[in-house]
């Protein structure tokens, strides 16, 4: 619906690992992502959704039992920053990844919680820097959302109530 790279992925540990992609249909420009890669969550925008959805305690740890790789020159790689993106994250209801896990590459993700509010799975919306622009990412975002609901609810998640800002 949007023509652009759509990723589902599945934590697993300290890692996220892509298990479904679409590709864009603007076909020039392709992503270094495939299924059964695993990234770091503290460089993409769904490890940094589905951590939004831990306590603060557990956030601290996965940040201390990681190692913290500089994909990129926006890579976050300090705890302080990190912290802050979690917690606004929690107040705007979505991540974005802001070329930390490839350059010239932005995302705009959501973690999908199921009934009890656990999250274990995020998707995202990906486009090279030059489409995904300030202005696109909050026109794709209630199109994400309304998408990650959807998945959600066949979880027997009601994502009106079950927030990375109310559950935390």
């Amino acid at each position: 619906r949007t023509g652009e790279t759509v990723h589902l992925v599945e934590r697993d540990g300290n890692e996220v690992v892509y298990i479904y992609k679409v590709e864009s249909i603007h076909g020039a420009i392709r992503m270094v992502s495939r299924i059964g890669m695993r990234r770091p969550m503290y460089c993409t925008g769904m490890g940094k959704a589905i951590l939004a959805f831990q306590p603060d305690s557990k956030v601290v740890d996965y940040w201390k039992g990681t190692e913290h790789e500089s994909y990129t020159a926006h890579t976050i790689v300090r705890q302080e920053a990190f912290l802050r993106e979690i917690h606004e994250i929690r107040c705007q209801g979505y991540a974005l990844d802001n070329e930390e896990n490839e350059l010239g590459v932005r995302c705009v993700a959501a973690a999908i919680p199921d009934w009890q509010g656990n999250v274990s799975h995020a998707l995202s919306i990906s486009a090279p820097i030059s489409r995904m622009t300030d202005e696109r990412i909050n026109a794709l975002v209630p199109e994400l959302m309304e998408v990650r609901n959807e998945i959600a609810s066949y979880l027997g998640a009601d994502c009106k109530s079950i927030t990375p800002e109310t559950k935390y």
